[in-house]
């Protein structure tokens, strides 16, 4: 009986790596692109000791949160394994360590759009203003703790202040 037992455990873990070996299922794609997060206005409840309700990105150790108006977007930095602790209910949160902000004045009055793309885990902010529009593509790297964004702008500024990016 034992005989049969060791038999049974070999037969599923050849099972199981051959299953893990296989490609990703292509049907997982079709399914999960149809669907994406709107944000079509600036969030309201961040920073929070719960939840917020600003777009969000991660790769399982680093975690954002966009935050802020179109001329003052907020890139707010944690990390999943640094958190403050306290000893009662709903009192533990993760805890912010620094921000990215990006500071385009032209932008004040424009229209507010971020969309979030499931699949490719992406995240597309769009501001426009009159002749200006300004487009941002963020994303996390699954593999690093890497933040990327990418800044568009298309039309012109319509004074001469200057864009602060800190």
């Amino acid at each position: 009986m034992k005989r049969i037992g060791q038999i049974l455990l070999i037969a599923f873990s050849f099972a199981l790596v051959l299953g893990c070996n296989r490609a990703p299922d292509k049907g997982a794609k079709d399914i999960v692109s149809k669907y994406k997060a709107v944000f079509s206005k600036p969030p309201e409840k961040i920073p929070s000791k719960s939840s917020v309700d600003a777009p969000m990105l991660g790769n399982g150790y680093t975690g954002i949160a966009i935050s802020g108006k179109p001329e003052k977007q907020i890139y707010h930095i944690a990390r999943n394994d640094f958190w403050r602790l306290k000893s009662s209910f709903r009192v533990s949160y993760p805890a912010v360590l620094g921000e990215l902000v990006i500071d385009i004045p032209d932008l004040e009055g424009s229209s507010y759009l971020i969309e979030q793309d499931f699949y490719s885990a992406k995240t597309f902010s769009f501001f426009e203003k009159e002749d200006m529009r300004v487009d941002f593509k963020s994303f996390i790297s699954a593999t690093e703790d890497l933040l990327i964004i990418e800044l568009s702008l298309r039309g012109s500024s319509t004074n001469n202040r200057s864009n602060r990016y800190t």
